[in-house]
């Protein structure tokens, strides 16, 4: 069980990473491309200078489509961070530059953690107005800033706070490098928390807009990272959309839609199995749907990690499905029989009511708990099995839900896979 929780853990991250991963290497080879003497040819060259504000602009407008209003902040700083950095550099002071790149460094940082933590609204309610208006004061005080009056602020923001061991950049300890870091961590900590598409693109978008903000940073490499913040913004609403058609959002495991297309592109022999929660009807009369929104989110964790390479889906109420690609039924069963055990053995606490969603600062009294006991019935059956009778996935399906009463009628909380 242990290998199949790290499988599915990698799978989740790798699905989860990749917005990030693949506009970043592709910048890196861009790069090699585009530096002197690379193979890039004149069209690709002139393709850098307004392929950035494209995919930034595309970002913008995805997210205003799909309702997704934080996407359209981040597009929005990262894209007028680097229009601002633009301005300071034909002619301003050396020291007008370096105020310039550490204050939209810090701005940049504050502004993604912001968005990484607030909820979606609406881009024209009032308080996504109110959203918007913060820019206009960002800009005002980034003007102020580098006010050439203002040199002494520009030279604190470009000085290391404290000394640092002789193996650490003097550059860390830079007010901006700080604040970098710090939005680093908690966006970390959001990604791996949410285990959300946008999430981890706002961690991404943070890593590029720090290297179009990096000092050294020349004017091809700035739009390089440029485009690269706007693709990661782009494939992580394009991650989110595909996890809201393929994913249920209640249990997170993949729907009904992810297990016909994936027993659309099997070839062999598989086992499938139907599974069905024992009396769910009677638990939420009992207990209410919320507790039974608990209870399917709490079979869930158990289905997801099935032995044996099962890979289990939600079908569809209390009812689910796991898949095993390549084994017999019988080869299935002994896993089907351990997840079984698992649930039955494991008691599921009723949050009482009055209960508080998140843990309170101090702790109240909310009536008291129950823990109850779920079992689940099971039916399967396999794909190509000698007898030829089940040579078509939804005869398969069929087989296992007749087998699946069949456990019910016997007396609930067994596994039928022959008859």
């Amino acid at each position: 069980m242990e290998e199949s929780q790290t499988s599915d853990t990698a799978r989740r991250l790798l699905t989860l990473s990749w917005p990030v991963l693949v506009p970043l290497l592709g910048a890196f080879v861009a790069l090699q491309a585009l530096s002197p003497g690379g193979a890039a040819s004149a069209t690709a060259r002139s393709a850098a200078t307004f392929l950035p504000p494209i995919l930034i602009a595309a970002a913008g407008l995805l997210a205003w489509r799909f309702n997704r209003s934080r996407v359209v902040y981040v597009a929005l700083t990262v894209g007028l961070s680097a229009e601002a950095l633009s301005l300071f550099l034909p002619g301003g002071t050396q020291v007008q530059m370096a105020t310039a790149r550490a204050g939209l460094s810090m701005i940049v940082s504050l502004n993604l953690v912001v968005f990484a933590l607030i909820q979606e609204r609406g881009l024209t309610t009032t308080l996504g107005l109110t959203r918007f208006s913060l820019f206009g004061f960002e800009a005002v005080g980034l003007w102020s800033l580098t006010d050439p009056q203002n040199a002494l602020m520009g030279r604190l923001l470009d000085t290391p706070l404290f000394a640092l061991p002789w193996f650490l950049h003097p550059s860390l300890a830079r007010p901006a490098v700080l604040v970098f870091l710090a939005a680093f961590l908690i966006l970390l900590w959001r990604a791996l928390t949410t285990r959300g598409a946008i999430e981890v693109g706002i961690l991404g978008a943070l890593l590029a807009a720090g290297l179009v903000l990096q000092p050294e940073a020349s004017n091809t490499e700035r739009q390089v990272y440029l485009a690269a913040a706007g693709l990661v913004l782009v494939l992580a609403l394009v991650e989110t959309s595909h996890s809201l058609a393929y994913r249920d959002e209640l249990t997170s495991l993949p729907g009904r839609r992810a297990l016909n297309e994936q027993l659309g592109q099997l070839s062999g022999r598989y086992a499938l199995a139907m599974l069905d929660i024992d009396h769910f009807k009677k638990f939420n009369d009992s207990y209410g749907h919320d507790a039974g929104d608990q209870c399917l989110r709490f079979v869930s964790a158990k289905l997801a990690a099935v032995p044996g390479g099962g890979r289990a889906y939600r079908y569809g109420g209390e009812e689910f499905t796991v898949l095993f690609p390549g084994k017999t039924v019988s080869e299935a069963a002994p896993f089907l029989e351990q997840l079984r055990e698992s649930i039955a053995d494991s008691k599921f606490t009723v949050r009482a009511q009055g209960r508080p969603k998140k843990k309170p600062d101090k702790p109240t009294k909310a009536g008291p708990m129950k823990s109850v006991g779920v079992t689940m019935s099971m039916g399967a059956a396999e794909f190509g099995d000698a007898s030829g009778a089940f040579d078509d996935p939804q005869l398969v399906m069929q087989a296992a839900d007749k087998r699946l009463y069949k456990s019910k009628r016997e007396g609930r909380n067994r596994l039928t896979f022959k008859g």
